[in-house]
């Protein structure tokens, strides 16, 4: 039996990771990579090497991402599976045990929501659009 690798790319606030966990023949974890995504191309080497580094030639991926997915299918010995995000949820519980280390470690700014508009605000801001509409002739003109 070969490795199977579950394979994503996953965000922690704006910021992507590839994250692939890799499980032996008996199904237990035998790594786990975290790191900074860059491109598809560089995620495919991380997961070959990897792969080499272990003495796995052949070897099965399950991801998400359909780009990963593309890519992944031209790695001779590597038999990929698109799967259903509930399938490879084991990459996002990956990330979200590891989220706080990884704030630190890249210096993540959590990202605040914009606060909510005023209504005096909107009504403003529409009613300054309509005699903007106004001045233009109402599509009469070119501006």
């Amino acid at each position: 039996m070969s490795y199977l690798i579950s394979a994503n790319i996953e965000r922690v606030e704006a910021t992507e990771f590839i994250v692939f966990n890799a499980y032996d023949d008996a199904g237990q974890l035998a790594g786990s990579i975290i790191k900074p995504f860059e491109s598809i191309p560089e995620a495919v080497d991380l997961i070959r090497d990897e792969m080499y580094v272990l003495n796995q030639m052949h070897f099965e991926v399950y991801t998400s991402n359909q780009k990963l997915y593309g890519s992944l299918l031209a790695i001779p010995g590597a038999a990929v599976s698109l799967k259903h995000r509930d399938q490879t949820a084991d990459t996002r519980a990956s990330i979200e045990q590891a989220s706080d280390i990884m704030r630190e470690l890249y210096e993540i700014q959590p990202i605040e929501p914009l606060p909510t508009l005023p209504k005096w605000r909107k009504r403003l801001f529409v009613l300054v659009q309509k005699l903007a509409n106004k001045l233009k002739g109402a599509g009469k003109y070119e501006i």
